[in-house]
Protein backbone atom coordinates (compact mmCIF):
# COMPACT_ATOMS: atom_id res chain seq x y z
CA UNK A 1 0.00 0.00 0.00
CA UNK A 2 2.84 2.18 1.06
CA UNK A 3 4.65 1.72 -2.49
CA UNK A 4 1.42 2.44 -4.33
CA UNK A 5 1.08 6.02 -2.71
CA UNK A 6 4.63 6.65 -3.49
CA UNK A 7 4.19 5.67 -6.92
CA UNK A 8 1.38 7.83 -7.12
CA UNK A 9 2.96 10.66 -5.45
CA UNK A 10 6.01 10.17 -7.63
CA UNK A 11 3.89 10.33 -11.26
CA UNK A 12 1.78 13.33 -9.65
CA UNK A 13 5.44 15.42 -9.04
CA UNK A 14 6.62 14.34 -12.93
CA UNK A 15 3.46 16.52 -14.77
CA UNK A 16 4.69 19.38 -13.74
CA UNK A 17 8.40 19.26 -13.37
CA UNK A 18 9.18 22.85 -13.57
CA UNK A 19 6.93 23.71 -10.67
CA UNK A 20 8.07 20.43 -8.64
CA UNK A 21 12.04 21.26 -9.09
CA UNK A 22 11.33 25.20 -7.55
CA UNK A 23 9.46 23.40 -4.54
CA UNK A 24 12.38 20.62 -4.16
CA UNK A 25 15.28 23.19 -4.50
CA UNK A 26 13.28 25.90 -2.01
CA UNK A 27 13.18 23.34 0.88
CA UNK A 28 17.07 21.95 -0.11
CA UNK A 29 18.05 25.82 0.11
CA UNK A 30 16.90 26.56 3.10
CA UNK A 31 17.45 23.65 4.84
CA UNK A 32 21.09 24.21 3.57
CA UNK A 33 20.71 27.33 4.90
CA UNK A 34 19.49 27.17 8.49
CA UNK A 35 22.30 24.00 8.94
CA UNK A 36 24.67 27.03 7.97
CA UNK A 37 23.03 29.46 10.51
CA UNK A 38 23.19 26.48 13.31
CA UNK A 39 26.83 25.53 12.47
CA UNK A 40 28.06 29.04 12.97
CA UNK A 41 26.26 29.67 15.82
CA UNK A 42 27.89 26.33 17.69
CA UNK A 43 31.07 27.39 16.55
CA UNK A 44 30.71 31.12 17.98
CA UNK A 45 28.99 30.22 21.14
CA UNK A 46 29.51 26.52 21.59
CA UNK A 47 32.33 24.84 23.63
CA UNK A 48 35.16 24.83 20.83
CA UNK A 49 39.14 25.21 21.80
CA UNK A 50 40.09 27.87 23.42
CA UNK A 51 37.09 28.60 24.88
CA UNK A 52 36.61 25.00 25.95
CA UNK A 53 34.59 25.54 29.36
CA UNK A 54 32.07 28.30 27.75
CA UNK A 55 28.94 27.03 29.83
CA UNK A 56 31.05 28.17 33.04
CA UNK A 57 32.03 31.90 31.88
CA UNK A 58 30.80 35.08 31.93
CA UNK A 59 31.63 37.88 29.73
CA UNK A 60 31.74 41.39 31.44
CA UNK A 61 32.07 43.38 28.38
CA UNK A 62 30.35 47.13 29.19
CA UNK A 63 29.03 48.33 32.23
CA UNK A 64 26.23 51.03 32.13
CA UNK A 65 26.87 54.72 34.09
CA UNK A 66 24.71 57.11 34.63
CA UNK A 67 25.65 60.90 32.73
CA UNK A 68 26.41 63.84 34.77
CA UNK A 69 22.84 65.68 35.64
CA UNK A 70 21.23 62.45 34.62
CA UNK A 71 21.50 63.29 31.56
CA UNK A 72 20.57 59.26 30.32
CA UNK A 73 23.10 56.36 30.20
CA UNK A 74 26.02 55.78 28.52
CA UNK A 75 27.21 51.98 27.74
CA UNK A 76 31.14 51.92 27.96
CA UNK A 77 33.63 49.34 28.02
CA UNK A 78 34.96 48.41 31.58
CA UNK A 79 38.30 49.09 33.04
CA UNK A 80 40.93 47.53 34.97
CA UNK A 81 39.94 49.49 38.22
CA UNK A 82 36.12 48.17 38.31
CA UNK A 83 37.76 44.79 37.89
CA UNK A 84 39.94 44.94 40.96
CA UNK A 85 37.45 47.22 43.21
CA UNK A 86 34.18 45.55 42.10
CA UNK A 87 34.78 41.96 40.45
CA UNK A 88 37.84 40.87 42.16
CA UNK A 89 35.70 41.21 45.23
CA UNK A 90 32.87 38.74 43.91
CA UNK A 91 32.75 35.43 45.93
CA UNK A 92 31.44 33.31 42.99
CA UNK A 93 34.18 33.22 40.33
CA UNK A 94 36.47 30.43 40.47
CA UNK A 95 38.85 32.38 38.31
CA UNK A 96 38.79 36.10 37.24
CA UNK A 97 41.12 36.94 33.99
CA UNK A 98 41.42 40.38 32.41
CA UNK A 99 41.37 40.88 28.53
CA UNK A 100 41.42 43.86 26.40
CA UNK A 101 39.66 44.85 23.17
CA UNK A 102 41.63 44.06 20.12
CA UNK A 103 44.32 46.71 19.03
CA UNK A 104 45.67 47.28 15.61
CA UNK A 105 49.43 47.38 15.37
CA UNK A 106 52.12 46.76 13.21
CA UNK A 107 55.38 44.63 12.81
CA UNK A 108 58.10 45.42 9.86
CA UNK A 109 59.09 42.47 8.12
CA UNK A 110 61.34 41.98 4.66
CA UNK A 111 58.40 42.25 2.51
CA UNK A 112 56.52 45.24 4.16
CA UNK A 113 54.36 45.79 6.64
CA UNK A 114 52.59 43.02 8.39
CA UNK A 115 49.35 44.16 10.39
CA UNK A 116 48.46 42.56 13.30
CA UNK A 117 45.69 41.99 16.10
CA UNK A 118 47.29 42.72 20.09
CA UNK A 119 45.10 41.83 23.22
CA UNK A 120 46.50 42.76 26.80
CA UNK A 121 45.95 39.76 29.15
CA UNK A 122 46.96 38.98 32.45
CA UNK A 123 48.61 35.39 34.09
CA UNK A 124 44.32 34.39 34.42
CA UNK A 125 43.72 34.40 31.15
CA UNK A 126 45.78 31.65 30.11
CA UNK A 127 44.43 29.06 33.07
CA UNK A 128 40.67 29.48 31.88
CA UNK A 129 40.57 29.33 28.56
CA UNK A 130 42.17 26.11 26.43
CA UNK A 131 44.77 27.37 24.08
CA UNK A 132 46.63 24.54 22.57
CA UNK A 133 50.74 25.55 22.71
CA UNK A 134 52.93 24.65 19.68
CA UNK A 135 55.88 25.43 21.41
CA UNK A 136 56.47 27.48 24.90
CA UNK A 137 54.53 28.71 27.71
CA UNK A 138 51.71 31.74 28.36
CA UNK A 139 53.13 34.33 30.49
CA UNK A 140 52.29 34.48 34.04
CA UNK A 141 51.26 36.36 36.97
CA UNK A 142 54.35 37.44 38.03
CA UNK A 143 55.81 38.67 34.54
CA UNK A 144 52.59 40.67 34.06
CA UNK A 145 52.90 42.07 37.63
CA UNK A 146 56.70 43.24 36.72
CA UNK A 147 55.68 44.04 32.84
CA UNK A 148 58.14 41.89 31.61
CA UNK A 149 58.54 42.64 27.64
CA UNK A 150 56.71 38.70 26.85
CA UNK A 151 54.50 37.58 24.51
CA UNK A 152 52.49 34.78 23.26
CA UNK A 153 51.87 34.78 19.18
CA UNK A 154 49.70 32.34 17.26
CA UNK A 155 51.29 30.01 14.88
CA UNK A 156 50.37 32.42 11.62
CA UNK A 157 51.97 35.88 13.16
CA UNK A 158 55.11 33.67 13.77
CA UNK A 159 55.33 32.50 10.74
CA UNK A 160 54.92 35.39 9.44
CA UNK A 161 57.59 37.49 11.21
CA UNK A 162 60.18 34.45 11.34
CA UNK A 163 59.65 32.34 9.01
CA UNK A 164 58.85 29.27 11.11
CA UNK A 165 56.77 28.59 14.69
CA UNK A 166 59.75 27.33 16.28
CA UNK A 167 60.59 30.95 18.00
CA UNK A 168 59.92 30.20 21.57
CA UNK A 169 63.27 32.98 23.30
CA UNK A 170 63.43 35.34 20.38
CA UNK A 171 62.19 39.00 19.90
CA UNK A 172 60.40 40.21 17.79
CA UNK A 173 59.37 43.70 17.30
CA UNK A 174 55.77 45.51 17.41
CA UNK A 175 55.05 48.93 17.38
CA UNK A 176 58.68 49.44 17.65
CA UNK A 177 58.56 48.05 21.29
CA UNK A 178 60.79 44.41 21.60
CA UNK A 179 58.79 41.56 23.19
CA UNK A 180 60.52 37.84 24.02
CA UNK A 181 58.14 35.13 22.67
CA UNK A 182 57.44 32.76 25.84
CA UNK A 183 55.21 30.76 23.62
CA UNK A 184 53.14 30.01 20.09
CA UNK A 185 49.88 28.85 20.13
CA UNK A 186 47.71 27.34 17.25
CA UNK A 187 45.27 29.52 15.88
CA UNK A 188 42.17 31.41 16.89
CA UNK A 189 39.35 31.67 14.59
CA UNK A 190 38.00 35.43 14.70
CA UNK A 191 34.63 34.07 15.50
CA UNK A 192 35.86 33.36 19.10
CA UNK A 193 35.90 37.12 19.75
CA UNK A 194 37.14 36.38 23.88
CA UNK A 195 39.88 34.96 22.80
CA UNK A 196 40.82 35.97 19.00
CA UNK A 197 44.27 37.57 18.74
CA UNK A 198 47.75 37.63 16.74
CA UNK A 199 49.40 38.78 19.81
CA UNK A 200 48.32 38.72 23.15
CA UNK A 201 51.06 40.86 25.70
CA UNK A 202 50.54 41.35 29.38
CA UNK A 203 48.14 44.58 30.27
CA UNK A 204 50.89 46.31 32.72
CA UNK A 205 52.57 47.16 29.05
CA UNK A 206 50.04 49.02 28.62
CA UNK A 207 49.98 52.46 30.69
CA UNK A 208 46.82 53.53 29.18
CA UNK A 209 45.08 50.51 30.71
CA UNK A 210 47.17 49.82 34.12
CA UNK A 211 46.63 53.56 34.85
CA UNK A 212 43.25 54.04 34.35
CA UNK A 213 41.28 54.75 37.94
CA UNK A 214 38.02 55.32 36.21
CA UNK A 215 35.56 53.35 36.25
CA UNK A 216 34.76 52.96 32.56
CA UNK A 217 37.58 52.70 30.70
CA UNK A 218 39.06 50.73 27.44
CA UNK A 219 39.38 46.78 28.47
Amino acid sequence: MLLSYLKIAWKVLLRRKFFTFINLFGVSFTLMILLVVMALVDHVVGPNMPEKRIDRMLFVNTIRQQMADDHGWMNMPASLHFVDDYVRKLKTPERIGIMSNIYNATAFVKSGLLPLDIRYTDGEFWRILDFEFLGGRAFTSSEVAQAQPVCVLNETTARNYFGTADVVGRTIEIDLKRYRVSGVVRDVSAAHIASYSDVWVPYSLSPSLARDNRIGGSL
